[in-house]
């Protein structure tokens, strides 16, 4: 078979090569150009990514807890820690439920009333430990039989409530249990019976201060008592009464929820409704140099010692947690959480916190901001002419707002007291003028930024 000659046809051109190492060097350098460009683009779009996922577990956490309360027909809550290191915030949140209320181990345990500081007023409750064993301060079986409990183990704590009588009124437990003898145990309490607000104080700083103060029910003690008028054995035997004590709000066994790593939920600038245009601020006491309280729409701000606009509110005084506030940060020693307590139908049952004290019903929205954990002590990017709690010169430089309340990519949770309905909104950031102060207003600023996520929850909620 004959062979076919094929012929092989070349185009003219040049031959293909390789790039030269200049040429790669200036390809890897602009693509390095462009990451560098690029990825603090990138960081800002996962800080601000994990605050929409911090929104959306507080959101989803909140209406599950909703949903068990619905289920059990009993109250629960969230219960928000506080930062040990900075109590301005805290990133971990538990479920909270209300313990059933105690009324002793026997059915006919009794509480014997008593006088203890002999002012007229009956104001302490003695127990024996045979009737009424939960009270008790010491374990008593197993290896740790004989050993007193310490104050966090103890069943009744300072801040619960007691019941004495068929129908009388809650008295605020004012101690932890305390030992009398070998029989008994005794509590103190007292009684909020009325709210007042006196006329308000006259000072350049705070041109509206209310101060609240508590008249307790005056009872008439009878006592069984010797010649002399002494109650025998310091124990009152004529007024015994039953009782019911209903405990503070406890950590319930459900998974808590931990925020994303760096993300918090500010509670020095989350609190109850919009503030008025007349809100309290804080300042320092010319006469004491105490720092005083912050005002409406910071309810949630920690605790701070020498708060003399609280110092009847029967916490205050005789706070175990209270330490020496500086000029320079959070008072560190304020640990007490912030508690939500919600009724099975939805609605909010109370909040208690260091500032309103216990079992607060709020009638106007709860507002949470989350925010950047590093901006809690950052000063505001305005100062130091900017937003200001105090338009007083001398007001001390740590006084200027933290850096999230003006992060406009945080973001708003609100809950409606009435139907508990959860929603969350942009923080809208607005600096508003003071004409009283020639300078940027706190209290207008907060309202700007509270009133647009009020209206958010309105529009979706139609509340």
């Amino acid at each position: 078979m004959p062979q076919v000659s094929r012929t092989i046809r070349r185009h003219p051109g040049r031959q293909r090569r390789a790039m030269t190492l200049v040429e790669l060097l200036t390809v890897i350098f602009i693509l390095v150009l462009l990451m560098a460009s690029a990825l603090p683009l990138a960081r800002l779009a996962l800080a601000d990514r994990k605050i929409t996922t911090a929104t959306r577990q507080l959101t989803t956490f909140i209406e599950g807890i909703k949903a068990r309360a619905a289920g059990s027909n009993r109250p629960m809550g969230v219960w928000i820690e506080r930062d040990p290191l900075n109590p301005m915030g805290g990133y971990q949140l538990f479920a909270a439920t209300v313990p059933q209320p105690y009324g002793g181990d026997v059915l006919n345990a009794l509480a014997y009333l008593h006088d203890d500081n002999r002012d007229g007023i009956l104001d302490t409750a003695y127990f024996f430990r045979n009737e009424c064993g939960f009270l008790d301060t010491y374990f008593q079986d197993g290896f740790l039989g004989g050993t007193i409990k310490p104050a966090y183990l103890r069943n009744v704590r300072f801040g619960d409530r007691i019941r004495l009588g068929s129908s009388s009124p809650e008295y605020m437990i004012t101690s932890d249990i305390l030992d009398v003898d070998q029989f008994r145990v005794k509590l103190h309490f007292r009684h909020p019976d009325s709210v007042v607000e006196q006329a308000p104080v006259s000072t350049p700083l705070d041109p509206l201060n209310p101060r609240v103060t508590y008249t307790p029910i005056h009872l008439k003690p009878h006592f069984q008592t010797s010649a002399n008028g002494v109650p025998q054995n310091n124990l009152p035997r004529d007024i015994k009464v039953r009782f019911q004590i209903v405990r503070a709000p406890r950590k319930a066994l459900v998974k808590p929820l931990q925020l994303p790593a760096g993300i918090v939920i500010d509670l020095s600038n989350s609190g109850i409704g919009i503030p008025s245009s007349q809100a309290v601020w804080p300042f320092q006491d010319p006469n004491t140099g105490a720092l005083l309280r912050p005002g409406q729409g910071q309810e949630f701000a920690p605790g701070l010692d020498r708060d003399t606009s609280y110092a009847n509110d029967g916490i205050s005084n005789l706070d175990v947690y209270k330490s020496v506030p500086t000029l320079n940060g959070a008072v560190i020693g304020d640990q007490r959480p912030v508690v939500i307590m919600f009724e099975p139908d939805g609605s909010i049952r109370s909040i208690t916190c260091s500032r309103l004290g216990l079992n607060h019903r709020p009638t106007n929205n709860v507002h949470l901001l989350i925010g950047r954990r590093e901006q809690l002590k950052a000063p505001s990017p305005y100062a130091p002419n900017g937003l200001r709690y105090s338009m007083n010169t001398n007001a001390p430089l740590a006084w200027f707002i933290n850096q999230n309340l003006s992060d406009m990519a945080n973001r708003w949770v609100s809950i409606s007291p009435r139907s508990g309905g959860v929603t969350s909104a942009e923080n809208s950031w607005a600096l508003n003028s003071d004409t009283r102060g020639g300078g940027f207003s706190f209290t207008g600023s907060l309202q700007a930024c509270r009133q647009y996520a009020q209206d958010a929850q309105t529009s979706t909620l139609g509340r």
